[in-house]
């Protein structure tokens, strides 16, 4: 691709990034720092929001055609974490950069909130301590060699180290819904069937959602936010329906979080053998925890329901597992009927109806 009077993107460079990077070239004359902060306050998501009134405002002024920048600079997956939560990155992609081009760079990878992990060097992202701005890179290049403290376990208050054993399952879960984003037809592992992968990445985009949940007054954190840590999680202190627990919980996950989803989501889709499960628990058992395996344990951790009628409304968010004819997700589901009976809020009618049409779809 040509950018004419502008530096050359990197593979899986942010547009922010490319501008906070232009508007610090020697070479580039049609961008400064003044334009960049201007933008990034005015743009909602600066980093893939390319339809905006303030991306406009930039191709104009530097003569660059929309299309070819949407196309280049556009997400590769759908569930991106929030703009005001995009403070994670890879410290050995930093160094790289710094050695080859003399000038950090912010990955679109980074944002993703299915890859806590950076692939290339085989690392759980770290976490800057500052709100993300313009000057972003610069910012967590300051953290990386700077005294800022580089978190051993990716967050404040400890867990699991991130550099375990289990590490390369949740790499290996990292590229499987990577995959999700590229073909239309997938198989589950020990089933012949193929699947539609629009359908396996709805379910996983849930699943991923409900694992993460934020912690309300009345209702807990998600098993991945709630379980492997050593503080409490925090309370957002707005009455949130369940699936604005979901979302927002998602949105604003650390990379340790979303590692240990990423670790469930393995045992829930039946994508980790006896001997990963087994090497798992052992990874959690040396830093004092029980890893749960079973997919109906986990299940029945999701956040509690406040009426039979939220139940029965995140139930039916998942009616159509049953298609993927996969058992530990099923199990997985079933398992809310526990979380149901905690609060009081179950009754059989729907239950009944879900394990009727279980049978009939297999």
């Amino acid at each position: 691709m040509h950018f004419e009077g502008w530096p050359k993107p990197l593979i899986d460079e942010t547009f922010a990034s490319w501008l906070f990077r232009a508007a610090h070239s020697k070479n580039c004359l049609s961008f400064n720092s003044d334009q960049g902060e201007m933008y990034y306050d005015d743009s909602e998501d600066p980093d893939f929001d390319l339809y905006s009134a303030a991306f406009d405002r930039v191709c104009d002024a530097g003569g660059l055609k929309k299309e070819l920048i949407r196309s280049y600079f556009k997400p590769r997956a759908s569930l991106l974490s929030h703009p005001l939560h995009r403070f994670s990155f890879c410290r050995m992609c930093i160094r790289e950069d710094i050695v080859n081009i003399g000038m950090p760079a912010w990955r679109k990878s980074w944002c993703y909130i299915t890859a806590p992990y950076c692939l290339r060097h085989g690392c759980l992202l770290i976490v800057m301590e500052d709100d993300p701005t313009f000057y972003k890179p610069w910012e967590a290049f300051a953290t990386e060699v700077g005294s800022a403290p580089l978190f051993a376990y990716s967050r404040r208050w400890g867990g699991v180290p991130s550099k375990i054993p289990s590490a390369e399952i949740g790499m290996r879960i990292q590229k499987w819904l990577a995959g999700l984003d590229t073909a239309e037809w997938f198989t589950l592992s020990g089933q012949p069937e193929l699947v539609s992968t629009s359908l396996l990445k709805n379910i996983t985009i849930l699943t991923m959602q409900i694992l993460l949940s934020c912690r309300i007054v009345a209702r807990s954190a998600g098993p991945a936010r709630a379980l492997y840590c050593d503080g409490r999680e925090p309370i957002v202190h707005e009455r949130l329906t369940y699936k604005e627990s979901m979302n927002l919980g998602a949105v604003t996950a650390s990379p340790y979080e979303r590692m240990i989803a990423l670790l469930m989501i393995s045992c829930i889709f039946g994508l980790s053998d006896e001997n990963e499960k087994s090497t798992m628990a052992s990874a959690f058992r040396a830093s004092g925890y029980r890893w749960l395996s079973d997919a109906r344990q986990i299940g029945s951790l999701v956040p509690g329901f406040y009426s039979e009628q939220e139940y029965l409304e995140i139930l039916d968010l998942f009616s159509a597992a049953p298609y993927l004819n996969n058992e530990c997700l099923l199990s997985f589901i079933e398992g809310f009927e526990d979380a149901a009976y905690r609060n009081n809020v179950f009754s059989y009618a729907k239950m009944k109806a879900w394990r009727i049409q279980r049978r009939l779809r297999r």
